[in-house]
């Protein structure tokens, strides 16, 4: 990317940019800007740093109860034990393969957090059998990201909708019912700031998909008589274990 956002420079510089979407112009103007500060470092001043376009803040992509029991309902093996994962943990698709299961925790070695911090994250006991199969059928994140897309564009989920929406989902329902430090390390944040964004969400989604209680998300694991056994996520387990005074 940083090679192509070179090969933008010329005598056409801003011509050539404004081709592109707004998003996609501040991503090439951040790269530039990056290799123009580090000219300055070395002594060659070529003045052509560039603003960035404002933009307005994108809403959080979520999954609504619709969209799960889709999703759940058209998923087939390894990747419906990769969606129950990421949607009942919150964690990021590159920790999927790296995360384990220990005495009711999922954990993320700090080596391998975006924030160089473990993070231990409390789920249903059940979680270690769905997690040795999702690392025993080890899938590339590309293939798993094309299997949602699919189930997304087919059902019409919404086409900005991604494997990033199971952390944004999980983000809401959590922060629905929890003080929003307790989400921040959940999710492995490092600023508070950063957890705040998913508080950027429509008043009128959260009345027309949410009127189930916030920590029920229901989700086909199984069979049916699974499904009925188990209730809901370990979303719901999670703040019922907070809401019993665990920190």
């Amino acid at each position: 990317r940083y090679k192509y956002s070179l090969s933008l420079l010329g005598s056409k510089l801003k011509i050539k940019l404004n081709t592109f979407s707004p998003s996609t112009y501040n991503s090439y103007v951040n790269d530039l800007n990056v290799f123009y500060n580090w000219c300055k470092e070395k002594g060659y001043d070529y003045k052509f740093k560039l603003k960035k376009k404002k933009l307005d803040k994108p809403l959080p992509k979520f999954f609504t109860h619709s969209d799960l029991e889709t999703i759940f309902k058209y998923s087939k093996g390894v990747y419906k034990d990769i969606y129950n994962v990421l949607l009942q943990t919150g964690i990021r698709i590159s920790e999927l393969y790296v995360c384990h299961y220990k005495d009711g925790y999922i954990c993320v070695p700090a080596e391998f957090a975006k924030s160089r911090r473990d993070r231990h994250i409390p789920v249903i006991t059940d979680m270690e059998e769905i997690i040795e199969r999702v690392q025993a059928n080890k899938l590339h994140n590309r293939t798993i990201q094309k299997d949602l897309k699919k189930i997304v564009n087919r059902y019409d989920l919404g086409n900005k909708k991604s494997i990033h929406s199971f952390r944004h989902t999980f983000a809401l329902y959590t922060l629905l019912e929890n003080d929003i430090t307790y989400v921040k390390w959940l999710l492995g944040h490092s600023e508070l700031k950063t957890t705040m964004q998913y508080l950027n969400f429509d008043q009128d989604f959260v009345k027309k998909h949410l009127k189930l209680t916030a920590h029920k998300l229901p989700i086909n694991m199984g069979s049916e008589d699974e499904k009925g056994e188990r209730g809901y996520s370990s979303v719901g387990r999670a703040l019922e274990w907070h809401s019993r005074g665990h920190s």
